[in-house]
C-alpha cells in the first residue's frame, strides 16, 4: 500500500490505483494485543517484553497510517465508519455525553481519579460496575468495599464507574435507518458482561420508540453503521451503554438470521453509486 501526495492524494494497493473506489469498510483500527502465557516463566516474560516493544511501535505506526489514509479517503468517498467515530468510541465518556445530550437515556456514570468520589458513587447506587474504556478487560461489578481495597488503582489511571441496570441485554445493529435486534440469554448472576459468559442470542422486535432512540444514538455517535448495546429494565425502559463503530456480526447473523452483511454491503454499494 502506498499513499503519495503531490498536489492531490493518490492511493495504490498492491501496485493498483484505487482512487476511483467510492466506498470503504474499515473493520478495525485499534492495536492488536500480543498473547502472553497465563503463567509465564521469567525467560518467557523477558522475551515477551522485547517483542512487545517492537510490536507496539509497529502497530502504532500501522494504526496512525491507516487512520490518516481513511480520513483522507473520507473527504472524497464513503468510509464506514470514519476514524473519528472509532476514536470517539474509545473516549467512552464523550460518546455517552453526546448520546445523553441527544435525549438517549444513559445510566449514570462517573470517571474519577479520586477514590473518595468513587466510594460515594458506589454508595449512591444499588449496584455499580467498573468498565474499561480501552478494551482488554471485562466489565466487573464493584462495591464501596472493593473501591476501598483498591485505592491504589486511582494512582495510575482514571476509573470509569456506571450504575448497573438489571434487565435484558440487547445488541442492536443500525445501518442507516434499518434495525436488527437480538436479546442475549445468559446468567447475570455469574457475569455482568455477556461477552465473558456463555450466551445465546434470539431475534426480537423493539418498540417503535426504542428503535427511534437507537437511530438517535447512532446519529449522536456520528456513525452510519453501529452495533449498540442496550438494556431493557424490568419496566421495559431502555438504557443505552455504547455504540460500537465496528461490531462483529457473523455469530449474530448465524443465530438470528438477520442478514447484517447483506445490509452493510447494500449500504456501501448505494454510497458508491451516489
Amino acid at each position: 500500500m502506498t499513499l503519495a501526495v503531490d498536489e492531490t492524494p493518490s492511493l495504490q494497493i498492491d501496485g493498483e490505483p484505487v482512487d476511483d473506489v467510492a466506498a470503504w469498510y474499515a473493520r478495525r483500527l485499534g492495536l492488536w494485543d500480543p498473547i502472553l502465557p497465563d503463567e509465564p516463566t521469567p525467560e518467557q516474560w523477558d522475551a515477551f517484553y522485547d517483542r512487545y516493544r517492537s510490536w507496539h511501535a509497529a502497530e502504532t505506526e500501522k494504526a496512525i497510517t491507516i487512520g490518516s489514509i481513511l480520513e483522507i479517503l473520507a473527504e472524497a468517498s464513503t468510509v464506514v465508519n470514519p476514524p473519528r467515530s472509532v476514536y470517539d468510541h474509545l473516549r467512552k465518556s464523550y460518546q455517552l455525553a453526546r448520546m445523553e445530550d441527544a435525549g438517549v437515556p444513559v445510566p449514570a456514570f462517573q470517571v474519577t481519579t479520586d477514590p473518595e468520589d468513587a466510594i460515594a458513587f458506589a454508595e449512591q447506587h444499588d449496584r455499580v460496575v467498573y468498565k474499561p474504556r480501552g478494551g482488554r478487560r471485562h466489565v466487573l461489578e464493584v462495591t464501596p468495599e472493593v473501591v476501598r481495597e483498591r485505592r491504589e488503582a486511582f494512582d495510575t489511571e482514571p476509573v470509569f464507574l456506571q450504575r448497573l441496570v438489571d434487565g435484558d441485554h440487547h445488541r442492536v445493529f443500525v445501518i442507516d435507518d434499518t434495525i436488527a435486534a437480538g436479546r442475549f440469554r445468559f446468567d447475570p448472576d455469574e457475569r455482568v458482561d455477556y461477552r465473558a459468559a456463555e450466551t445465546e442470542v434470539e431475534p426480537v422486535e423493539l418498540a417503535d420508540d426504542v428503535e427511534e432512540l437507537c437511530r438517535t444514538a447512532r446519529e449522536a455517535s456520528q456513525m452510519t453503521y453501529t452495533g449498540l448495546d442496550l438494556i431493557l429494565d424490568e419496566e421495559g425502559d431502555p438504557w443505552f451503554l455504547e455504540c460500537n463503530p465496528s461490531p462483529m456480526f457473523a455469530v449474530f447473523e448465524d443465530e438470528t438470521g438477520y442478514p447484517i452483511s447483506d445490509r452493510l454491503a447494500d449500504h456501501l454499494i448505494a454510497a458508491g453509486r451516489a
